[in-house]
């Protein structure tokens, strides 16, 4: 498959956006009281939750680009699926264990048991948890069960958006949108795909006029009123980093720059463990030892704590996800 160069830094963008936000923001880390920090970094590293936004649209793209690129067909289910647990998995089980074992330790040198739940941690096998009401060890695990549900859907729905005559095809993507949204509006949580489906609707546009089976026009049309409910349901910053991710994949722009692509490279791995290294160990650490300093002491830390996470992440992409893509890339539709 050609590579695009915009997807590449995206996702570099995406999970340095996110880690960031939880590094600086999550659990209250400073206090009330930091002026500078609540006035200054806060509107903005707060909005790096909106990373998620651009995975979503990034996944809409190119997913089917990849299937399209291989040819694929409803037959062929079975291997997308198991292409895709094989990319995916080694890597997520392998955080699952480190996150049980690290939790373990960290609540037993805070002299407290930590209870294990092995109905949840069996659950999270299959992104179950969400049906059964179940919490996750990560909190940034219930993404990823929005994504393979994704997968799951793109895998049946793929021959129909792909169908010759454009009316039935954007037809039946706007029945799904519709149907779908009137889904999330009945459910009671909001962590189904149902809730989300804009975002991966226009990275799916976006793929159909790659492909050049959608004008620039209609693009726009049905682009804007997308953006419009991304807008009207979800947060104006998941709104500006949807419209900045459809732009850059739209015009393939590359950033050039070695280290948003050296992200986008580790950004899985990054994804998966930034909570637990950077919050969950070092934070826990540093507050044990620290319990008062300064806002400036603390932002000086949190900036290190990126620098830990991202090496972290490297040495896994390196030793587990590399050769979980190798794997990958031998399953054949």
């Amino acid at each position: 498959m050609k590579q695009i160069k915009s997807i590449e830094w995206l996702r570099g963008f995406a999970a340095i956006s996110v880690t960031q936000m939880h590094l600086f923001c999550a659990l209250d880390f400073f206090k009330k009281d930091d002026y500078y920090f609540y006035k200054l970094l806060f509107p903005i590293s707060i909005s790096g939750r909106s990373g998620v936004a651009m995975f979503f649209v990034i996944s809409g793209f190119i997913i089917p680009y990849s299937m399209y690129e291989n040819k694929y067909q409803l037959s062929k289910i079975s291997q997308f699926l198991i292409k895709r647990f094989t990319r995916l998995e080694p890597p997520y089980l392998f955080s699952i264990i480190f996150s049980l074992i690290t939790l373990s330790l960290m609540w037993y040198w805070c002299c407290q048991p930590y209870q294990i739940d092995w109905t949840s941690v069996s659950l999270h096998l299959g992104y179950l948890n969400v049906f059964f009401q179940k919490g996750w060890i990560q909190g940034v695990y219930w993404t990823l069960a929005i994504e393979f549900q994704y997968y799951l859907i793109i895998a049946l729905l793929f021959p129909l958006i792909m169908i010759s005559d454009i009316r039935i095809r954007l037809g039946i993507l706007g029945g799904i949108i519709i149907v779908f949204k009137l889904i999330s509006l009945r459910l009671p949580i909001d962590t189904f795909i149902f809730e989300f489906i804009e975002f991966f609707s226009l990275g799916i546009l976006l793929f159909l006029h790659h492909i050049n089976r959608l004008s620039r026009r209609t693009l726009l049309v049905l682009g804007v009123l997308l953006l419009g409910a991304i807008w009207y349901f979800h947060h104006k910053s998941n709104t500006i980093y949807a419209l900045f991710t459809a732009i850059i994949i739209y015009t393939n722009f590359d950033i050039r720059s070695k280290l948003f692509y050296f992200l986008g490279k580790i950004s899985y791995s990054l994804y998966l463990f930034h909570w637990i290294i950077g919050v969950e160990v070092m934070r826990r650490i540093y507050l044990y030892y620290r319990p008062i300093s300064s806002q400036f002491e603390k932002i000086g830390f949190v900036l290190f704590s990126h620098l830990v996470c991202i090496l972290f992440a490297y040495l896994v992409y390196m030793f587990i996800e590399k050769p979980s893509i190798i794997w990958s890339k031998n399953i054949k539709y």
